[in-house]
């Protein structure tokens, strides 16, 4: 078909010629697609959304969240924590989906047969494991949704309960995982803050202690430069507080000593009580008379009585020991309230500027000191309640629930897509076939192919007898049943492309009747049934017209005209002395003005010398002088030689092509031939025979004319 002017009616009739190829095409490509989608698992798809916290569960990070950008790269970094390995392992670990089907080991086929390096059991496990975990993370997506702080977790499973259970284990854990991380650093935190506190306390101890030295050493001097009175006071009632307290101190360590060691020389200091150094007395007293009777009845009482009187003693110690705890509380308590006392007091005296400057640098550095240390205090605290109520700042909005339908694959878009794709390249198939490697359907195409004008296309003509004679015979008498009909308009259309062409090829030279050749490159064309209706079409016009029939191997034409076979021609191509056979061999008056020459099958003739032979010559030399038109009906081009040895006897070649029923290559080649053995002034016209589309053309264009005989079956 022409690609300037595509006919649609051309199209539909080759569909419906190649109805079962392309029924055959659609219908194995969508049992292969039905199968293949069967055999696709089901992808379904289960989301979760989270919503982040960016100032923080406590509002800590109010000020981060006003800046966008920072923002921004805030969201981003959480949804690639969300698909970071440490989360996707924990959910897949969670949720056991190795020991699932779809994530699960599976044996290679390799060692099921045992062939020789194949992995080992254990490689295998691991290398499975791998790469269950890989298509596992193929099918975890996170993004985030707009400039919201809104991140969608999506998960695929080929089980829907599944996708649901990945979508919120991923969230899940990663929630889990966070508050981990978040609680570990906050103890590493409270380690720090702790030590801090220490560090600071020391610091402060050292400063207080400094500043407290500091107005002890030198408190006599500020009361000897102020002369004040109230300082001196205070000055001499801290002095006596430190003599107690160096004498209490004294005591606690005599004391103390005593209770570890027992040494009972020790309560005979002057600093230990009066009560106490009696009663050592009484001890010694005691421990004497032991020994100066060591052997005396006496001695077990005296025994009796030191050891109640030690007893005692012990008492005595540990209250004193009390005591002294007591008093040396009492005696640090005023004494740093005497150092306050006095320090108050210094403050509000004008000291000199040496000892006033000294002053204030160590009483900046005792401030800066308590400062830090209760900054360090209040971290601790603060990052101790923290830790108790620490909380994620990313949460759960909307939990996956269990998707209804699959999201791949589509079943009923994959099968309409491939309908679509069958039936689009059916179509295309069958027309590529029919158009390049199929047989000729129409005249364009003819004319495509050959680079020659078609002549005529002539419809097929259907007959209601079933034997192939029958209609070969009805066919023959067409143009006299039905003159009227698609073919007998055609065949007089053919007449007069003839006509145009033989004056076109004889010019004015005067060569007697025109020599029309009928071949084909194949046999069962028509050809024979085209020469006789063109034969009865040129002698129905007034031109005395001879079919010859010229093919020596299988002469049909007496066949379809109902006459007896002659074997003059033969005889007269094997001796040219042999006339007088050969005018008895022609049948005259077949119809008015139509003659014919039919023949009769020999077995054994070598047909090609016979029609290459001098007397074939002189029977056309003859027959110009008698006839206006004379028919050859000859054998196919392509089987057999003879053809070509007649071609140059022919002023109109006409090449019968059957509609769809020769590949167009044998065509082609039938073409050359006719071209390489025909005369050069030869008109060559390609004619398409048994034709189903002329039919639907013609009632088209002459809708006024109704026949019967046509037939709508597809040439093959």
């Amino acid at each position: 078909m022409n690609e300037r002017n595509i006919d649609l009616r051309g199209i539909f009739v080759i569909l419906r010629r190649r109805v079962k190829l392309v029924l055959f095409i659609i219908v194995i490509g969508m049992l292969a697609t039905a199968s293949l989608l069967y055999a696709l698992p089901s992808n379904y798809v289960a989301k979760t959304q989270l919503f982040l916290d960016v100032a923080g569960a406590d509002g800590s990070n109010t000020k981060q969240s006003n800046a966008f950008g920072l923002t921004n790269s805030i969201v981003e970094s959480e949804v690639k924590l969300i698909k970071s390995e440490p989360v996707l392992v924990k959910a897949f670990a969670d949720l056991q989906l190795l020991q699932t089907e779809e994530f699960g080991n599976k044996r290679s086929w390799l060692s099921v047969f045992g062939v020789p390096g194949s992995p080992s059991g254990l490689q295998q496990d691991e290398a499975a494991a791998s790469q269950a975990f890989e298509e596992f993370n193929k099918r975890i997506s996170a993004k985030r949704l707009g400039l919201t702080f809104l991140i969608e977790v999506t998960a695929r499973s080929e089980n829907a309960k599944r996708a649901a259970d990945i979508a919120n284990a991923i969230a899940s854990s990663h929630i889990e995982l966070k508050l981990k991380y978040n609680l570990a650093q906050t103890k590493s935190v409270q380690v720090l803050l702790d030590a801090s506190a220490v560090e600071t306390r020391k610091v402060l101890d050292v400063a207080e202690t400094q500043l407290q030295s500091y107005f002890v050493d030198n408190l006599d001097e500020f009361a000897a430069q102020t002369s004040d009175t109230q300082l001196d006071q205070i000055r001499r009632e801290l002095q006596l507080v430190q003599e107690d307290r160096a004498r209490d101190e004294r005591r606690f360590e005599l004391l103390n000593e005593f209770g570890r060691e027992k040494n009972w020389d020790i309560l005979k200091s002057s600093s230990i009580s009066s009560n106490l150094q009696l009663a050592q007395k009484q001890r010694d007293a005691l421990l004497r008379r032991i020994e100066a009777e060591p052997n005396s009845d006496a001695n077990e009482a005296l025994d009796e009585q030191l050891e109640l009187l030690q007893k005692q003693i012990n008492l005595l110690v540990d209250q004193e020991v009390s005591v002294i705890e007591t008093d040396l509380r009492k005696g640090i308590v005023l004494e740093k309230d005497l150092l306050s006392r006095a320090r108050n007091r210094a403050v509000e005296l004008d000291f000199p500027s040496p000892l006033l400057r000294q002053f204030y640098q160590i009483k900046a550095s005792a401030e800066t000191a308590r400062k830090q240390y209760e900054n360090a205090l209040e971290a601790a605290s603060s990052n101790r309640v923290r830790a108790a109520t620490l909380l994620s700042d990313v949460r759960i909005v909307s939990t996956a629930t269990v998707p209804l339908h699959a999201v791949s694959p589509n079943r009923p878009l994959m099968l309409a897509l491939a309908l679509l794709f069958f039936v689009t390249v059916a179509i295309i198939l069958a027309l590529l076939l029919d158009h390049y490697w199929g047989g000729i359907s129409s005249s364009e195409q003819l004319e495509e192919l050959l680079g020659l004008r078609t002549g005529a296309v002539l419809p097929q003509v259907e007959s209601r007898d079933a034997s192939l004679h029958a209609r070969q015979q009805h066919l023959a008498f067409i143009m006299d049943d039905a003159p009227n009909s698609a073919f007998s308009e055609a065949v007089r259309k053919l007449r007069s492309e003839i006509e145009i062409s033989a004056g076109k090829a004889k010019g004015n030279s005067d060569t007697g009747g025109t020599v029309i050749l009928l071949s084909s490159a194949v046999a069962k064309e028509g050809k024979s049934t085209v020469s006789i209706a063109l034969a009865k079409n040129l002698a129905a016009s007034g031109a005395r017209t001879l079919i010859i029939d010229a093919d020596l191997r299988k002469p049909t034409i007496h066949e379809y005209l109902g006459l007896e076979g002659e074997n003059g021609l033969v005889e007269f191509l094997k001796d040219t002395k042999e006339t007088d056979f050969l005018a008895k061999s022609f049948k005259t008056r077949v119809a008015p003005n139509l003659d014919v020459l039919p023949g009769r099958s020999l077995l054994g003739l070598k047909t090609d010398a016979l029609v290459s032979s001098v007397g074939f010559q002189q029977l056309i030399r003859s027959v110009r002088r008698h006839y206006d038109f004379i028919i050859l009906d000859t054998p196919p081009l392509l089987p057999v030689v003879d053809t070509t040895y007649l071609l140059p006897h022919a002023d109109v070649v006409l090449l019968i092509v059957g509609f769809q029923s020769t590949d167009q290559r044998q065509v082609q080649h039938a073409a050359k031939l006719i071209v390489e053995h025909a005369g050069a002034k030869a008109a060559i016209i390609p004619i398409l025979n048994k034709s189903d589309l002329i039919a639907a053309q013609y009632l088209q264009h002459y809708g006024g004319y109704r026949f019967s005989g046509i037939t709508q079956i597809a040439a093959d």
